[in-house]
């Protein structure tokens, strides 16, 4: 089996291979063994993935000449705190890791973040392998080099950019995971299709109902296809130099605050689809797109079994302060001009700006009009 690409980001390093296919865990032990030589493995996982894949991971381990051992860390943000990165890092000295080691995440987004960001300080830096198991992850958290931990004034604060060894996607881990961690994992996809391809986002209208029931062969193809739109970004813009990686932000600047403000009792991809519907009504107020766009974008979405409307409980004060406080005071969003592509705007000496500047009374505007619910607001109370 080979990789479907090959990730180089710094130069001292070699690449890192992405393979993806489905029931392929039966290779892990020879691939591991191929890209991340190593002496001592700590795998980081959650007691979900323990309980339904423990058998098949210790049976991997066992296939490799190294020491192992197995860590559990909770399976929420918590895990993504300098407490429990500091109980990793004591689990492996005790385990007798050096430089030479590897940390491999065996789970969602949180644990590959804070698993990447131990290896990323841990010794000055150790080798780490991903193998992502909810489809949030395997599409997008898993690529591109990101790892971080929370701060109490805001996620992924504390952080780096740190690349794996190897990224390996087997899409039969998702048969295990619940249903609305799946749906989680296809706001990202449709993001996908919004922002870079108008004939991908055709597809997924045509065959999101076998996607939704996890046909082996489609679910194959959508994650591959997804993870090669994040790669061609992430290889132009690996460092976020350029800004070209901000379009990959579409509906995650009021996604994330969203996600605050519900104590992360919002999934991300739940928060993601709803700032799809606040930047799509942007984009129609700004006269970039047309309303047809938002009416696909929507029904699809619903189609997927996403929300496009605020919790209950939502305040726009409080939502519009946390925007402000996540993006350091800077109201920008990604748009989209149509289906399949983004609005881009250019400065004098043409370097591309992927992102625009609003107003808080753009945004206020766009809270109430773009989503389709009543949303209480402290100041017509």
């Amino acid at each position: 089996m080979e990789p479907i690409d090959t990730l180089s980001i710094y130069y001292e390093q070699p690449g890192t291979p992405i393979y993806v296919g489905s029931d392929i865990l039966d290779q892990l032990a020879d691939k591991l063994q191929e890209h991340a030589q190593t002496n001592r493995i700590a795998v980081v996982t959650n007691s979900v993935i323990r309980d339904n894949y423990g058998d098949a991971l210790q049976n991997i381990l066992d296939r490799i000449p190294a020491e192992s051992i197995i860590l559990q860390v909770p399976d929420s943000e918590e895990a993504k705190s300098w407490d429990w990165v500091s109980n990793l890092i004591g689990a492996m000295e005790q385990h007798g890791m050096d430089r030479n080691s590897t940390i491999i995440a065996f789970g969602g987004g949180v644990v590959g973040d804070m698993a990447g960001f131990t290896a990323s300080v841990y010794k000055r830096g150790i080798s780490f392998v991903q193998i992502p198991t909810t489809l949030l992850a395997q599409v997008d958290s898993s690529i591109g080099g990101k790892v971080a931990i929370n701060h109490p004034m805001a996620k992924n604060l504390i952080g780096a950019f740190y690349q794996p060894r190897l990224i390996y996607i087997d899409t039969k881990l998702l048969n295990t995971l619940p249903l609305e961690d799946f749906r989680s994992g296809i706001a990202e996809i449709i993001k996908a299709g919004v922002i870079m391809d108008a004939d991908f986002f055709a597809y997924l209208e045509k065959n999101i109902d076998e996607l939704l029931r996890r046909q082996p062969d489609i679910l194959r193809y959508v994650v591959e296809k997804s993870c090669r739109y994040k790669i061609d970004v992430v290889k132009k813009d690996p460092l976020e130099k350029s800004g070209l990686r901000k379009i990959l932000n579409y509906g995650h600047t009021v996604g994330h605050a969203l996600e605050a403000v519900s104590n992360f009792k919002l999934r991300h991809g739940e928060g993601v689809s709803i700032g799809m519907v606040v930047a799509m009504q942007l984009a129609i107020d700004l006269s970039f797109a047309d309303a047809s766009c938002a009416e696909k974008q929507s029904n699809l979405l619903k189609r997927a079994g996403l929300p496009t409307e605020f919790p209950d409980d939502v305040n726009v004060d409080e939502l519009i302060d946390r925007i402000r406080l996540d993006k350091k005071g800077a109201f920008r969003f990604v748009l989209p001009s149509k289906i399949g592509a983004v609005k881009c705007d250019y400065t004098a000496d043409g370097k591309v700006i992927y992102d625009h500047k609003l107003s808080i009374e753009q945004i206020r505007r766009a809270l109430k009009n773009g989503v389709e619910s009543s949303l209480r607001d402290d100041r017509d109370s």
